[in-house]
């Protein structure tokens, strides 16, 4: 599974337009189990990427390769992947 971080570069962990692997979507949380820049896996908020230390500025995640449940879809946007495709367009126009 991969995503593509788009906002506010994050020091050392996400930079804008990258795409980083998802390991596993935690169970018990929902967050994103990711090899980050420091290419080191962390978990991370679905729908609010940041250091645990750090406000949130702003950054999102896109998803770029899923699996066959859609898994990230639901974690990122709260929908499968076959809904997503339906209102990809308006994903896409809200993300600008």
């Amino acid at each position: 599974m991969k995503v593509k971080y788009l906002g506010p570069d994050i020091l050392v962990t996400f930079t804008n337009g990258q795409i980083y692997e998802v390991i596993e979507i935690d169970k018990i949380t929902g967050a994103l189990r990711i090899i980050d820049n420091s290419d080191d896996d962390y978990l991370y908020s679905a729908t609010k990427p940041k250091l645990l230390d750090e406000e949130y500025k702003g950054g999102r995640f896109e998803v770029i390769e899923d699996d066959k449940k859609g898994s990230l879809a639901k974690a990122i946007y709260g929908k499968s992947s076959k809904d997503n495709r339906k209102i990809g367009v308006n994903i896409a126009i809200a993300g600008k």
